[in-house]
Protein backbone atom coordinates (compact mmCIF):
# COMPACT_ATOMS: atom_id res chain seq x y z
CA UNK A 1 0.00 0.00 0.00
CA UNK A 2 2.60 2.09 0.85
CA UNK A 3 4.77 1.28 -2.22
CA UNK A 4 1.61 2.49 -4.29
CA UNK A 5 0.97 5.56 -2.92
CA UNK A 6 4.59 6.15 -3.16
CA UNK A 7 4.09 5.33 -7.21
CA UNK A 8 1.30 7.59 -7.24
CA UNK A 9 2.95 10.68 -5.93
CA UNK A 10 5.80 10.22 -7.99
CA UNK A 11 3.88 9.88 -11.56
CA UNK A 12 1.41 13.22 -10.41
CA UNK A 13 4.82 15.02 -9.92
CA UNK A 14 6.29 14.32 -13.57
CA UNK A 15 2.59 14.81 -14.88
CA UNK A 16 2.79 18.46 -12.92
CA UNK A 17 6.36 18.97 -14.40
CA UNK A 18 5.39 18.03 -17.48
CA UNK A 19 2.64 20.54 -17.98
CA UNK A 20 4.87 23.16 -16.41
CA UNK A 21 7.17 22.79 -18.98
CA UNK A 22 4.98 22.01 -21.89
CA UNK A 23 5.56 18.57 -22.08
CA UNK A 24 2.00 17.70 -22.17
CA UNK A 25 -0.20 19.62 -24.66
CA UNK A 26 -2.81 21.65 -22.07
CA UNK A 27 -6.20 22.33 -24.11
CA UNK A 28 -7.71 25.13 -22.76
CA UNK A 29 -11.48 25.89 -22.56
CA UNK A 30 -12.95 27.82 -24.63
CA UNK A 31 -13.52 31.79 -23.40
CA UNK A 32 -12.63 35.24 -23.32
CA UNK A 33 -9.56 37.11 -21.43
CA UNK A 34 -9.17 40.81 -20.74
CA UNK A 35 -5.19 41.26 -21.54
CA UNK A 36 -5.05 45.20 -20.65
CA UNK A 37 -7.50 47.56 -20.50
CA UNK A 38 -7.28 51.77 -21.20
CA UNK A 39 -3.69 51.92 -21.09
CA UNK A 40 -1.39 54.25 -23.33
CA UNK A 41 1.75 52.61 -22.23
CA UNK A 42 3.82 50.12 -23.77
CA UNK A 43 2.55 46.66 -22.52
CA UNK A 44 3.39 43.17 -23.11
CA UNK A 45 1.83 40.15 -22.26
CA UNK A 46 1.05 36.36 -23.09
CA UNK A 47 -1.53 33.99 -25.46
CA UNK A 48 -1.19 31.47 -27.72
CA UNK A 49 -2.08 33.54 -31.14
CA UNK A 50 -0.04 30.00 -33.14
CA UNK A 51 -2.65 27.85 -31.89
CA UNK A 52 0.88 25.44 -30.88
CA UNK A 53 -0.59 25.20 -27.04
CA UNK A 54 2.16 27.97 -26.20
CA UNK A 55 1.68 31.15 -25.09
CA UNK A 56 3.19 34.01 -27.61
CA UNK A 57 4.78 37.28 -26.07
CA UNK A 58 2.59 40.06 -27.57
CA UNK A 59 4.24 43.86 -27.21
CA UNK A 60 1.77 47.18 -27.42
CA UNK A 61 3.51 49.91 -28.39
CA UNK A 62 2.45 53.23 -28.72
CA UNK A 63 3.64 56.60 -29.58
CA UNK A 64 1.10 59.00 -27.63
CA UNK A 65 0.85 62.86 -29.29
CA UNK A 66 2.63 65.14 -26.27
CA UNK A 67 -0.04 67.97 -26.46
CA UNK A 68 -3.39 66.02 -27.31
CA UNK A 69 -2.31 62.65 -25.17
CA UNK A 70 -3.91 60.65 -28.00
CA UNK A 71 -2.18 57.50 -29.49
CA UNK A 72 -0.88 58.59 -33.07
CA UNK A 73 0.33 55.27 -33.73
CA UNK A 74 0.16 51.52 -32.05
CA UNK A 75 2.62 48.97 -33.00
CA UNK A 76 1.55 45.30 -32.43
CA UNK A 77 4.80 42.70 -32.09
CA UNK A 78 3.91 38.90 -32.00
CA UNK A 79 7.12 36.89 -30.61
CA UNK A 80 9.65 39.82 -31.46
CA UNK A 81 8.26 40.61 -34.62
CA UNK A 82 6.18 43.50 -35.79
CA UNK A 83 2.64 42.38 -37.18
CA UNK A 84 0.62 45.29 -37.18
CA UNK A 85 1.11 49.12 -37.25
CA UNK A 86 -2.35 51.10 -36.41
CA UNK A 87 -2.48 54.98 -37.57
CA UNK A 88 -6.36 55.54 -37.29
CA UNK A 89 -7.58 58.76 -38.91
CA UNK A 90 -10.18 58.87 -35.19
CA UNK A 91 -8.24 59.87 -32.18
CA UNK A 92 -8.49 57.42 -29.07
CA UNK A 93 -6.53 57.93 -26.01
CA UNK A 94 -6.07 54.42 -24.60
CA UNK A 95 -6.09 50.85 -25.67
CA UNK A 96 -7.25 48.04 -24.41
CA UNK A 97 -6.88 44.07 -25.73
CA UNK A 98 -8.94 41.09 -25.11
CA UNK A 99 -7.70 37.30 -26.27
CA UNK A 100 -10.45 35.12 -27.52
CA UNK A 101 -9.58 31.59 -27.85
CA UNK A 102 -12.66 29.60 -29.67
CA UNK A 103 -10.71 26.46 -30.83
CA UNK A 104 -7.03 25.39 -31.06
CA UNK A 105 -6.53 26.92 -34.71
CA UNK A 106 -9.43 29.82 -33.64
CA UNK A 107 -7.55 32.58 -31.45
CA UNK A 108 -7.75 35.94 -31.83
CA UNK A 109 -7.14 39.48 -30.69
CA UNK A 110 -9.76 42.60 -30.12
CA UNK A 111 -8.07 45.77 -30.03
CA UNK A 112 -10.31 48.94 -28.91
CA UNK A 113 -9.49 52.23 -28.00
CA UNK A 114 -11.43 54.99 -26.66
CA UNK A 115 -11.37 58.69 -27.23
CA UNK A 116 -13.76 61.59 -26.08
CA UNK A 117 -16.81 60.51 -24.39
CA UNK A 118 -15.82 57.51 -24.02
CA UNK A 119 -16.43 57.04 -27.82
CA UNK A 120 -15.21 53.62 -29.34
CA UNK A 121 -13.03 54.90 -32.16
CA UNK A 122 -11.27 51.43 -32.47
CA UNK A 123 -12.87 48.25 -32.32
CA UNK A 124 -11.31 45.39 -34.35
CA UNK A 125 -10.39 41.93 -34.05
CA UNK A 126 -7.36 40.51 -35.31
CA UNK A 127 -5.87 36.37 -36.68
CA UNK A 128 -2.29 36.10 -36.79
CA UNK A 129 -1.18 34.78 -40.40
CA UNK A 130 1.67 31.97 -39.11
CA UNK A 131 2.98 32.41 -42.98
CA UNK A 132 3.07 35.85 -42.98
CA UNK A 133 3.46 36.99 -39.64
CA UNK A 134 1.20 39.65 -39.58
CA UNK A 135 -2.41 40.46 -37.85
CA UNK A 136 -5.27 40.03 -40.25
CA UNK A 137 -8.65 42.13 -39.18
CA UNK A 138 -11.42 39.42 -39.06
CA UNK A 139 -14.26 42.00 -37.78
CA UNK A 140 -14.06 45.52 -38.10
CA UNK A 141 -16.48 47.15 -36.00
CA UNK A 142 -14.99 50.70 -36.11
CA UNK A 143 -16.67 51.48 -39.73
CA UNK A 144 -20.06 51.33 -38.22
CA UNK A 145 -21.18 53.78 -35.35
CA UNK A 146 -24.14 52.01 -34.69
CA UNK A 147 -21.92 48.79 -33.29
CA UNK A 148 -18.81 50.18 -32.42
CA UNK A 149 -18.92 49.61 -29.00
CA UNK A 150 -19.00 46.18 -28.85
CA UNK A 151 -17.27 44.21 -25.61
CA UNK A 152 -16.30 40.49 -26.10
CA UNK A 153 -18.74 38.59 -23.08
CA UNK A 154 -18.52 34.76 -24.39
CA UNK A 155 -16.51 32.81 -26.61
CA UNK A 156 -17.43 29.06 -27.86
CA UNK A 157 -15.80 27.03 -30.71
CA UNK A 158 -18.37 28.06 -33.01
CA UNK A 159 -19.74 31.77 -31.94
CA UNK A 160 -18.77 35.33 -30.01
CA UNK A 161 -20.87 37.25 -28.46
CA UNK A 162 -20.59 40.79 -27.87
CA UNK A 163 -22.38 43.42 -25.93
CA UNK A 164 -23.31 46.51 -27.86
CA UNK A 165 -24.65 50.05 -26.49
CA UNK A 166 -25.88 53.12 -28.24
CA UNK A 167 -27.42 56.13 -27.11
CA UNK A 168 -30.51 56.89 -29.25
CA UNK A 169 -32.73 60.13 -28.72
CA UNK A 170 -35.89 58.79 -28.79
CA UNK A 171 -34.71 55.91 -26.05
CA UNK A 172 -32.28 56.33 -24.14
CA UNK A 173 -29.08 54.65 -23.62
CA UNK A 174 -29.73 50.91 -24.59
CA UNK A 175 -27.68 47.56 -24.32
CA UNK A 176 -28.01 44.06 -26.13
CA UNK A 177 -25.94 41.58 -27.41
CA UNK A 178 -24.97 40.27 -31.12
CA UNK A 179 -23.93 36.57 -31.70
CA UNK A 180 -20.95 35.94 -34.46
CA UNK A 181 -19.71 33.01 -36.00
CA UNK A 182 -16.53 32.72 -37.58
CA UNK A 183 -16.70 31.78 -41.19
CA UNK A 184 -14.31 31.99 -44.58
CA UNK A 185 -11.82 33.71 -42.56
CA UNK A 186 -14.20 36.62 -41.54
CA UNK A 187 -16.51 37.16 -38.83
CA UNK A 188 -20.25 37.19 -39.56
CA UNK A 189 -23.34 38.70 -37.68
CA UNK A 190 -25.80 35.80 -37.68
CA UNK A 191 -29.14 38.14 -37.33
CA UNK A 192 -29.75 42.27 -37.09
CA UNK A 193 -32.32 41.61 -34.88
CA UNK A 194 -32.14 41.13 -30.96
CA UNK A 195 -33.39 41.75 -27.45
CA UNK A 196 -32.46 44.99 -26.47
CA UNK A 197 -32.55 46.59 -22.49
CA UNK A 198 -32.69 50.05 -21.57
CA UNK A 199 -30.00 51.20 -18.75
CA UNK A 200 -32.02 53.98 -17.90
CA UNK A 201 -33.17 52.49 -14.79
CA UNK A 202 -29.64 52.97 -13.67
CA UNK A 203 -29.92 56.84 -13.65
CA UNK A 204 -30.31 58.66 -9.80
CA UNK A 205 -32.94 60.47 -10.88
CA UNK A 206 -35.97 60.13 -8.71
CA UNK A 207 -39.21 61.51 -11.33
CA UNK A 208 -41.36 57.65 -11.14
CA UNK A 209 -40.03 57.04 -15.06
CA UNK A 210 -36.93 55.15 -13.01
CA UNK A 211 -39.63 52.24 -12.04
CA UNK A 212 -40.87 52.29 -15.54
CA UNK A 213 -37.21 52.02 -17.24
CA UNK A 214 -36.16 49.27 -14.84
CA UNK A 215 -38.97 46.56 -16.14
CA UNK A 216 -38.02 47.88 -19.85
CA UNK A 217 -40.95 50.43 -20.17
CA UNK A 218 -41.97 53.51 -21.31
CA UNK A 219 -44.81 56.16 -20.90
CA UNK A 220 -45.29 58.12 -24.59
CA UNK A 221 -44.61 61.50 -23.85
CA UNK A 222 -47.42 62.30 -27.94
CA UNK A 223 -48.90 60.35 -30.49
CA UNK A 224 -46.97 57.64 -31.88
CA UNK A 225 -47.16 55.31 -34.43
CA UNK A 226 -45.62 51.65 -34.78
CA UNK A 227 -45.53 49.37 -37.55
CA UNK A 228 -45.73 45.64 -38.39
CA UNK A 229 -42.19 45.57 -39.86
CA UNK A 230 -39.14 47.38 -40.47
CA UNK A 231 -40.34 48.65 -43.88
CA UNK A 232 -42.26 50.83 -42.17
CA UNK A 233 -45.54 50.87 -44.20
CA UNK A 234 -48.15 49.01 -42.58
CA UNK A 235 -49.57 50.51 -38.98
CA UNK A 236 -49.59 47.63 -36.39
CA UNK A 237 -50.56 50.11 -33.80
CA UNK A 238 -50.83 53.63 -32.52
CA UNK A 239 -50.06 54.57 -28.84
CA UNK A 240 -51.44 57.82 -27.08
CA UNK A 241 -49.89 60.13 -24.37
CA UNK A 242 -49.41 57.95 -21.59
CA UNK A 243 -49.17 54.86 -22.67
CA UNK A 244 -46.88 52.81 -21.57
CA UNK A 245 -45.34 50.57 -23.76
CA UNK A 246 -42.57 47.72 -23.43
CA UNK A 247 -39.12 47.62 -25.37
CA UNK A 248 -38.64 44.02 -26.93
CA UNK A 249 -36.49 43.97 -30.12
CA UNK A 250 -33.78 45.68 -31.67
CA UNK A 251 -33.06 45.54 -35.47
CA UNK A 252 -29.61 47.23 -36.97
CA UNK A 253 -30.20 47.37 -40.97
CA UNK A 254 -27.20 49.55 -43.15
CA UNK A 255 -26.91 52.90 -40.83
CA UNK A 256 -30.53 52.48 -39.52
CA UNK A 257 -31.68 51.34 -36.52
CA UNK A 258 -35.20 50.31 -35.26
CA UNK A 259 -37.13 49.06 -31.73
CA UNK A 260 -39.42 47.54 -31.38
CA UNK A 261 -42.26 48.37 -28.76
CA UNK A 262 -45.17 45.91 -27.39
CA UNK A 263 -48.24 47.39 -26.15
CA UNK A 264 -51.02 44.93 -24.86
CA UNK A 265 -50.69 42.08 -27.18
CA UNK A 266 -49.48 43.81 -30.89
CA UNK A 267 -45.82 44.35 -31.35
CA UNK A 268 -44.71 47.28 -33.37
CA UNK A 269 -41.42 48.82 -35.03
CA UNK A 270 -40.34 52.34 -34.97
CA UNK A 271 -37.26 53.63 -36.49
CA UNK A 272 -34.73 55.63 -34.09
CA UNK A 273 -31.80 57.21 -34.40
CA UNK A 274 -33.18 59.37 -37.41
CA UNK A 275 -32.51 63.28 -38.23
CA UNK A 276 -33.72 65.43 -35.76
CA UNK A 277 -35.01 63.53 -33.25
CA UNK A 278 -32.97 65.20 -30.30
CA UNK A 279 -35.60 68.52 -30.84
CA UNK A 280 -38.76 65.78 -30.00
CA UNK A 281 -39.67 64.27 -26.73
CA UNK A 282 -41.39 60.69 -27.90
CA UNK A 283 -40.97 59.16 -23.96
CA UNK A 284 -41.35 61.12 -20.62
CA UNK A 285 -38.65 60.76 -18.70
CA UNK A 286 -35.45 60.25 -21.40
CA UNK A 287 -34.40 63.50 -22.47
CA UNK A 288 -32.93 64.54 -18.97
CA UNK A 289 -31.15 60.90 -18.82
CA UNK A 290 -29.35 61.44 -22.50
CA UNK A 291 -26.29 62.20 -21.72
CA UNK A 292 -24.50 65.31 -23.60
Amino acid sequence: MKQLRKMFIAGMAVLTLAVLFGGVPVKAASGVENMYENTSKNTKFYADLTGDNKKDTIRLKMTVDKECYFVQKLRIYVNGTKALTLRDKDSYYNVSATYIHMSKTKNFLQVTGRGDNDYCALNRIYRYDTKTKKMICVLDLSSDYLVSDGELVKATNKKIVLRHSYQPAESGQIRWNYTYVYKNKKFKRVSDTATVKSTLGKFVQKDGYEKYFAKNQFVAADSLRFYTSTKMKKTAFSAKKGDVLTLKKIKIHGKRMYLQFQKGKKTGWMEVNKSGSWNKTYFYGVRNRLAG
